[in-house]
């Protein structure tokens, strides 16, 4: 096992792939074969530039501050490892599922 940190720099995203390389001996492995999603440690959900519909997960490795709507018809899930804090604005309907999770997220 290779136990590995990843920049806290690093872009929030989908589609990265790790590869590993020696430097004595010089060696470096092929890159991953799956696709690996890096979390934000903090997201910010504001209306309407992040209202949601339709099935979504949101996650954050430490925080989500949610001031955003959730419209029908939607299955939303929060997902964070330290707080999930809904701010003014927050706003689900009828017809919706919108769930909370504060547990880690990996990465």
């Amino acid at each position: 096992m290779v136990n590995i940190t990843i920049p806290t720099n690093t872009p929030a995203g989908t589609n990265y792939l790790i590869r590993v390389a020696s430097s004595n001996p010089v060696l470096a492995g092929n890159p991953t074969m799956n696709l690996l999603t890096i979390n934000p440690l903090s997201r910010n959900l504001v209306s309407p530039t992040n209202n949601l519909t339709g099935t979504n997960t949101k996650k954050a490795v430490n925080s989500i501050n949610a001031g955003n709507k959730v419209i029908s018809p939607a299955n939303v899930t929060y997902q964070a490892g330290k707080r999930i804090l809904l701010t003014p604005g927050f706003e689900t309907n009828t017809g919706t599922v919108f769930k909370a999770q504060i547990q880690g997220c990996s990465n």
